[in-house]
């Protein structure tokens, strides 16, 4: 699926890692018990942005909200791409660690 991309989002240590490989053996992390994940495609992207835009998203030093995983999967991979660009200024403007957030390739 050439616009598919899992991305990791941490708050604590607040940082946004884009996962391009479907195999990549760290998406294990995915598993914990009430892991939140987000999927996002073309048809249900405006929506997905509004929850950003309006803040539905929270992110706190708790299990439950200290993370979430994003399954993107858009029309190229650098739309994929530029949509993880858009909503990690939007949660910078939410939550002020994600001001500092550097965005990171994982390359497995």
């Amino acid at each position: 699926m050439e616009g598919f991309m899992k991305v990791y989002i941490n708050y604590p240590n607040p940082h946004l890692t884009i996962h391009g490989n479907l195999h990549c053996p760290d998406f294990q992390k995915q598993r914990k018990q009430g892991q939140r994940v987000l999927t996002i495609s073309g048809a249900n992207s405006g929506e997905m942005l509004k929850g950003f835009i309006e803040g539905r998203h929270k992110f706190a030093a708790n299990a439950s909200e200290n993370d979430m995983w994003l399954d993107i999967t858009l029309s190229t991979y650098k739309h994929s791409e530029s949509l993880v660009f858009v909503i990690h200024e939007l949660l910078a403007k939410k939550h002020m660690p994600f001001r500092r957030a550097s965005i990171e390739y994982h390359n497995c």
